[in-house]
């Protein structure tokens, strides 16, 4: 039952995601500029989970920078 939630959270949370980016891009005139900002919204939203697996091992300064960097790209697609 965990990993049904678990995945339904995760499978909105990559709509949500691919969503926002799609809509953003098309402000964005040129399309080498779409290309770049739709690679930055990917690396965006998996930083969440790279925090998460690479926190163990990385330094603290870097560990607290990708935790404010990943939970505020969480609150930009909530917003």
């Amino acid at each position: 039952m965990n990993f049904v939630v678990f995945f339904l959270i995760l499978a909105l949370y990559i709509v949500g995601c691919i969503f926002v980016g799609a809509q953003l891009s098309k402000c964005i005139p040129n399309k080498f500029g779409r290309r770049l900002f739709r690679l930055i919204v990917g690396i965006m939203s998996s930083l969440f989970f790279i925090h998460r697996l690479v926190s163990p091992y990385i330094d603290e300064w870097i560990n607290r920078l990708l935790y404010i960097i990943s939970t505020m790209w969480l609150v930009v697609i909530m917003y």
